[in-house]
């Protein structure tokens, strides 16, 4: 059996990914404001993002990953506020049932 990874690991993991977008998001709107155009130029990083993924899906359901980054912004859409941390907590919970 797998071992987990440890829980620092896996926030500074989910983290480097929130601040990556975030800062490619700031980034795109400077150049569009800079060259003065109305769309939004975006570095493509999904190549890193998507491997994060797959290395953290050895120990956790990649769908469940997917779902907490993208569609939940982090955990910051829905009817409650889940950490990065929280998350971590009921995704090993999941694994002990």
């Amino acid at each position: 059996m797998t071992e987990i990874i440890p829980k620092e690991n896996f926030v500074f993991a989910l983290t480097a990914i929130q601040e990556q977008l975030a800062k490619d998001k700031r980034s795109a709107e400077l150049i569009a404001e800079a060259l003065e155009i109305d769309e939004f130029v975006l570095y493509d990083n999904s190549l890193l993002i998507k491997q994060i993924i797959n290395l953290l899906s050895i120990w956790f359901d990649k769908e469940d990953l997917e779902h907490y980054i993208f569609d939940l912004n982090f955990g910051r859409i829905g009817e409650e506020v889940t950490t990065i941390e929280e998350f971590y907590e009921q995704l090993t919970s999941q694994k002990n049932d």
